[in-house]
């Protein structure tokens, strides 16, 4: 027999510190393989070498082989955003904070494009997760453009129309990418994007011509 038997395999795979991470990438792997409905939490801790016990301890629920990823990366991007002072160009502040977060994580690019396609095969799962981050994320952005303009966003719709804007113009982007395969580099996207970006949210901002849009209402 090989000195390295069944047990001494899954004590490896599961007494070290990544077992969280080497469950998570693996069912995400899976996901990706055969779709999140036909893979069970048993066969992923099979392939792992770790028990189902092992495998439902760090996470209880299938669907948080999904969902913990999604969550630590929106949990990251609001932690930037609480971060940010108030600026007189919101809008182009909030587009470099994504670009800087995908500057930074470029190693860690790959991860995030097999969550993604592994994400694409639990849209049950997916579309009430995603709701949840479009709210916190807009939240977040509306805060901060409110607090940068002075405008009060009870009485002024613009602040939640820029928030809503960037945060879609920022998922069309990702979503952009991920159908190509995740081959070009997404730094630069953002790069090119940002003029765009810029343009649109002096339109938004345009306290005139919104004026007219008010009075026509």
């Amino acid at each position: 027999m090989h000195p390295y038997d069944a047990g001494e395999r899954r004590r490896q795979a599961c007494g070290s510190a990544t077992v969280a991470a080497n469950i998570e990438h693996v069912a995400l792997e899976m996901f990706t393989e055969r779709g999140y409905s036909e893979v069970t939490v048993d066969e992923i801790g099979t392939r792992v070498g770790c028990s189902l016990r092992t495998v439902t301890r760090y996470f209880p629920n299938k669907e948080d082989l999904l969902l913990d990823f999604h969550r630590r990366k929106n949990q990251v991007v609001l932690d930037e955003f609480a971060r940010l002072e108030p600026s007189p160009d919101p809008a182009s502040v909030i587009w470099a904070v994504w670009m800087a977060l995908t500057l930074n994580t470029q190693s860690g690019l790959d991860g995030y494009l097999l969550w993604k396609k592994a994400a694409a095969t639990a849209p049950e799962v997916m579309d009430r997760a995603n709701g949840e981050r479009r709210r916190s994320v807009q939240l977040a952005l509306t805060a901060f453009i409110s607090a940068s303009l002075g405008i009060d966003p009870d009485a002024d719709m613009r602040p939640q129309l820029m928030a809503a804007t960037l945060e879609a113009a920022n998922s069309a982007l990702v979503n952009f990418w991920v159908a190509r395969g995740g081959v070009e580099d997404l730094y630069s996207m953002y790069q090119d994007a940002a003029q765009s970006i810029s343009e649109l949210s002096v339109s938004i901002l345009d306290a005139e011509a919104f004026s007219a849009i008010e009075a026509r209402r």
